[in-house]
């Protein structure tokens, strides 16, 4: 008598992003749902990595479908908070100093896990600040019933905004570049910068779809890839899209005003045309095919303006 074979479910993420293009300065949305033999579940957790043109990462969260039980989380975060340089919990900083952010985990699984802990901090504005691995992109093994711990230092720029800063925190078994999905929630935190007594923003959910989004101030022109993955009864799957981020016409570095910095790229790529070492399709404000005085004159007439 033959033996029937379990078949194991079809697992999707579906992805998108709210627009085909961008603009620099503008704000990015990317939302989906996990569909299970196509049936979209309330209750599936969702890596998502950008990386900007140079192939960094810009944007690392973890998304959910819906709300979540506690669970018995093979590997958890237990604690995110900030504190000065000695170790003690402060919520206050100010411009040009460090924050120190701690972030704390346990395996408690009865065998050793692969984890590659993720931070993703965003500027009261919705602007990335940072997104980073601060144990490298290479997982570390963890041994079962074992807590483990780092701690990292955040320089504050100069230019910072003022306000609720937010931290969150992920722990991954690789990187969504890499396929890596979620081993529990994201955890997250807040400081101040300058302004005092932080507050967590209210964020909303509507199942079972994932919706998470950042802002593109003062990121680079150029192509962005989207990684999202997602492990759903044992059966792990992932996508990825890519969007192209259009410079203002005048606001070459993507910095929110037409200054100084757009004059130099200007005359970085002089005199250049298509094909030449130091050609920057960008520095071609008037769209003639080469970079000459007509291009420095166009952003000059510009200079000072802002954009949101």
């Amino acid at each position: 008598m033959a033996t029937a074979r379990a078949v194991p479910p079809t697992v999707f993420v579906n992805l998108a992003t709210d627009k085909q293009t961008y603009k620099v300065g503008e704000s990015v949305r990317i939302s989906g749902n996990v569909t299970v033999n196509g049936a979209p579940v309330y209750d599936a957790l969702v890596a998502v990595q950008v990386n900007s043109p140079n192939n960094m990462p810009l944007f690392l969260r973890t998304a959910q479908t819906g709300q979540i039980a506690n669970m018995n989380w093979q590997v958890n975060i237990t604690a995110l908070y900030t504190s000065d340089p000695h170790g003690s919990p402060a919520n206050n900083f100010t411009r040009g100093g460090y924050a120190y952010v701690t972030m704390n985990w346990t395996n408690n699984g009865d065998t050793p896990a692969y984890v590659v802990p993720a931070l993703y901090i965003e500027y009261s504005t919705g602007a990335p600040y940072t997104a980073c691995f601060p144990q490298g992109e290479t997982p570390r093994m963890i041994p079962a019933h074992t807590p483990e711990a780092l701690t990292t230092s955040l320089p504050i720029p100069s230019t910072a905004p003022y306000g609720t800063t937010t931290i969150y925190a992920s722990i991954y078994t690789n990187t969504p570049k890499e396929d890596g999905y979620p081993y529990c929630p994201e955890k997250n935190a807040t400081f101040m910068i300058v302004t005092p007594n932080p507050t967590l923003p209210p964020q909303t959910q509507t199942p079972p779809n994932f919706s998470v989004g950042f802002s593109l101030y003062n990121t680079a022109p150029g192509g962005y890839d989207v990684y999202a993955v997602t492990s759903y009864n044992g059966v792990s799957t992932s996508n990825t899209l890519s969007f192209p981020v259009l410079p203002n016409a005048f606001d070459l570095d993507g910095n929110g005003k037409v200054d100084m910095g757009d004059v130099v790229i200007v005359l970085g790529a002089f005199g250049s045309t298509p094909g030449k070492p130091n050609w920057n399709v960008a520095a071609d404000v008037d769209g003639n095919g080469r970079v000459d005085m007509g291009d420095v004159v166009v952003v000059l007439t510009h200079f000072g303006e802002h954009y949101p």
